[in-house]
């Protein structure tokens, strides 16, 4: 229903927009940035995935708060051409509004590949004169089921990192093998039917 009140307040403000010309956009301010602090690029990650929104050089202020130098994160899921930047960005399944000011959300992707980049945009919605984007990343969602062996790694893009559990998950794809870390020590035990791996 939030949804759906969102979607249809904006494209009112959209036919306004358009009926009476391009609405005057705020300023960015110089050198700001936004950008995705968490998932890296290139990270394996589970179907739950959080993900942490940046901000440098602007303060992050809700929808209808006119404050010079702010404005509040879009999330552009899997979008492959851009919104128009004259217009307030619409509300879709794959243009998600943080409107309250959020900077940290939690979504639920299905497996496979999928891009994430931020957009900044300001009380009205609209993307800054010198629009604040991030850059797009790419994540890999693996779905996970529970098992009660003891855990592994988890490849990300600065490299593989060793964590220990009581409770470790299996992919549902089969592999041949997995390897438990020791410290820095790796040693291979045995050739499980299915990969063993952990989000955490």
């Amino acid at each position: 229903m939030k949804t759906f009140i969102l979607s249809l307040a904006i494209s009112l403000l959209t036919v306004v927009t358009q009926a009476q010309g391009v609405l005057p956009k705020s300023k960015s301010a110089e050198g700001a940035r936004a950008y995705i602090i968490s998932p890296a690029n290139g990270e394996v990650v589970g179907t739950s995935v959080k993900i942490q929104f940046g901000l440098s050089g602007m303060g992050v202020a809700p929808a209808g708060v006119k404050l010079e130098n702010t404005g509040h994160h879009h999330l552009l899921l899997d979008v492959t051409k851009m919104p128009d930047f004259n217009l307030p960005l619409p509300a879709t399944e794959n243009v998600l509004h943080y409107g309250k000011g959020q900077t940290e959300t939690v979504l639920k992707l299905k497996p496979g590949k999928h891009t994430l980049q931020l957009v900044l945009g300001d009380h009205l919605h609209l993307p800054h004169d010198k629009p604040v984007v991030s850059e797009k990343i790419t994540i890999h969602v693996v779905e996970y089921v529970t098992h009660p062996l003891f855990c592994v790694f988890r490849p990300v893009a600065r490299g593989w990192r060793p964590f220990f559990s009581t409770k470790s998950q299996t992919s549902k794809n089969s592999v041949k093998s997995f390897v438990i870390a020791t410290g820095n020590a790796w040693t291979m035990l045995f050739t499980p039917l299915k990969e063993r791996r952990v989000a955490w």
